[in-house]
């Protein structure tokens, strides 16, 4: 019996605010809880809706991400309490790509649906917007409304009435605004969700929408696009109620080279939000250890604006200890009811040790849950009092690393966030080489030196009109001396439709441009990387309830981290392939244009058709059929080929989802 009983400290370690929390004491930090609902509150009544700001530190594992979770309940789960939505923004993303990683997160969780009724935020927003109502939108009239809407053409006419009305009283613009008259219609909603996300659609679907050119373009600017429109779901959602914004992982925008440019222009782009964006509090969580680099590294008129208010996350008391063990022992139902309980309400953890261990003042949340874990483990042995060994440091990141890579295979949503934050890190920990400021952050991702040679390293996963865009502003950059390096996740082919970006794509080529298209492999291998090393500057990197810090992470990777994929991958981006000794079936760097326009070629017609002989390939791709199944075995990750000789190709792994723009 005892055997078989859940362990209560299971599934209490919060990593993410939208997580489902079934334990929560509300008397544990309780005055920086009412002090975010307060700032709310000032937010919601006073005229004009100003922005407020909270800045929220403690050290790893106290407990501020799952006070983000509570913050988030309080306002999507009793918005007739706390009126306001939620968006919730871990910053693991490349110091370039703030804004864009910002919207991305903002369209996610506004358009997230909720389990119970199957509405989003945009729903409610838009429908009490319509209905021009201070109280929360009815669930079951919601419902009935929107399966109704698509049927009713006097709805529809009223809808759009109401939706060019708010369009002129928020300034939505032509194309925000027909997005969300289309969200609610239930049409095209792939293609709206993509822009939301990131603005690069295919010209059929924007003509399919009625969409007009974007006022700021992502193809010309993918920033300042992502930042414009941020403010105008600012200007939506603040018409009636504010908008709680969260920050977390803001450590995670510290580069290798412990750059602060990250932090700079996080602090510039929350007092831009201030300035511009009533109606919104903006929490943010740091590390204690991190609050003074911080302070000191950003702007102080932009400190200010972040930190209106700022709350320290204090470690557990004792009575604050037991009530903690006690709600999570609750939490289990044959805990609960056990006879034990009625006399001593921390059975069967031992009271004498537990209130000895807690006397120690710095106790924090993630270390209560571990220390709880073990005396349940050791309750179970019947060994009570057994000292826990947690794993080994290496054993334990060789674990995570391979977990986090399986958990990524062919599930790397945004290649493009993964490769311009991971690249990075990849070439400093295991190329050795030195990181550099990019000189042209919009366009090079990032810049490094080895052996006294420069690599100029620009990501390149846009598609339809943003790919040539982005190649016509790096042949007409004025660069510093160095070796340009195009990288594109190998799944993502250029078709043969987009004469322009397949021209400008071999030009620079022709010009000395190299290319690099990591495999699927390589990628999953990347965000498990770069995820493991932004958990540890976080805090949020824990070896059962011990913080493992970013040098530990750091040192395994240059000592003990033994991945084929990504040492290839590092070779690949820091050398030329003339330099790189091919083995059989590698092939992620390619010679020249006319062998990658092959590649694009293939992999375009594969992923739509899967598998086809190779005499069929070689007749609609116009190319020889030997040179087809060649090209095919250069590139095991991606193609595999059936019989002997080959006759037959087929495309070996699914593209991933949509990509950055």
């Amino acid at each position: 019996m005892i055997s078989q009983l859940a362990d209560p400290f299971d599934n209490h370690v919060v990593r993410d605010a939208w997580a489902t929390t079934a334990v929560n004491v509300e008397t544990i930090h309780r005055a920086v809880f009412d002090a975010c609902l307060s700032a709310l509150e000032k937010v919601r009544q006073s005229p004009g809706m100003p922005t407020r700001s909270v800045l929220i530190y403690g050290s790893a594992g106290s407990g501020k991400t799952h006070l983000l979770g509570r913050l988030r309940k309080a306002v999507v789960e009793e918005p007739s309490k706390h009126p306001a939505n939620f968006c919730y923004v871990r910053l693991a993303t490349s110091p370039s790509m703030i804004r864009r990683h910002v919207r991305r997160c903002l369209a996610d969780d506004m358009l997230r649906p909720d389990e119970s009724t199957g509405l989003c935020q945009l729903d409610r927003i838009l429908l009490a917007r319509i209905s021009k109502s201070q109280k929360p939108v009815n669930a079951n009239v919601a419902i009935r409304y929107l399966k109704r809407l698509p049927k009713s053409a006097p709805d529809q006419k009223q809808l759009s009435l109401a939706i060019g009305s708010l369009d002129e009283k928020a300034r939505l613009g032509r194309n925000f605004a027909r997005a969300c008259e289309l969200w609610l219609l239930r049409k095209y909603r792939r293609d709206i969700e993509d822009w939301f996300k990131g603005g690069d659609i295919p010209d059929e679907a924007r003509t399919r929408l009625g969409f007009a050119r974007d006022s700021i373009s992502s193809d010309d600017d993918p920033e300042m696009a992502a930042q414009d429109i941020i403010l105008r779901w600012s200007r939506l959602i603040s018409g009636l109620r504010p908008l709680v914004l969260c920050f977390d992982q803001i450590e995670a925008l510290v580069t290798g080279d412990g750059s602060a440019a990250g932090l700079v222009d996080f602090g510039r782009f929350v007092a831009n939000l201030y300035e511009e964006s009533p109606g919104t509090l903006i929490v943010t969580c740091i590390q204690a250890a991190f609050k003074k680099q911080f302070e000191e590294q950003i702007r102080r008129a932009d400190f200010d604006r972040l930190a209106g208010e700022t709350w320290p996350i204090n470690p557990l008391t004792l009575a604050e200890c037991e009530s903690l063990a006690c709600a999570c022992l609750d939490d289990t139902f044959d805990l609960k009811t056990d006879e034990h309980r009625k006399t001593d309400r921390l059975w069967p953890i031992d009271r004498d040790r537990f209130a000895k261990w807690s006397a120690d003042e710095t106790r924090t949340a993630r270390e209560l849950i571990c220390y709880c874990r073990d005396e349940i483990r050791d309750w179970r042995s019947g060994k009570p009092g057994a000292p826990a060994q947690p794993p080994k440091p290496d054993q334990f990141l060789n674990d995570e690393f391979e977990h986090r890579r399986d958990r990524s295979l062919g599930r790397v949503d945004d290649s493009q966030t993964t490769l311009a934050h991971g690249l990075p890190q990849l070439v400093s920990l295991v190329g050795k080489a030195a990181i550099e400021p990019s000189p042209r952050p919009e366009i090079v991702d990032c810049s490094f030196t080895k052996d006294g040679k420069r690599s100029l390293v620009s990501v390149c996963n846009q598609r339809n009109a943003a790919l040539p865009a982005r190649l016509k502003r790096l042949q007409a950059a004025t660069l510093p001396i160095g070796e340009l390096v195009l990288v594109r996740d190998s799944t993502l082919p250029i078709p043969a439709t987009s004469k322009v970006a397949r021209r400008r794509w071999a030009e620079l080529q022709e010009n000395g441009a190299r290319v690099v298209r990591p495999t699927v492999e390589a990628l999953a291998a990347l965000e498990a990387l770069r995820t493991l090393l932004s958990d540890a500057k976080a805090g949020d990197l824990s070896n059962d309830g011990q913080t493992v810090e970013p040098r530990t992470v750091e040192e395994w990777v240059r000592k003990q981290l033994l991945d084929e994929q990504l040492e290839k991958l590092a070779a690949e981006v820091l050398h030329p392939s003339a330099e790189i000794i091919q083995h059989a079936g590698s092939g992620v760097a390619r010679p020249g244009p006319q062998v990658d326009e092959l590649f694009n070629d293939l992999l375009d017609e594969m992923q739509r058709r899967h598998v086809a002989p190779a005499d069929e390939l070689a007749a609609v791709l116009k190319a020889d059929a030997n040179d087809i199944v060649g090209c095919a075995g250069n590139h095991p990750a991606e193609f595999g080929l059936i019989g002997e000789p080959p006759t037959l190709v087929f495309e070996k792994c699914a593209a991933a989802s949509q990509e950055g723009s």
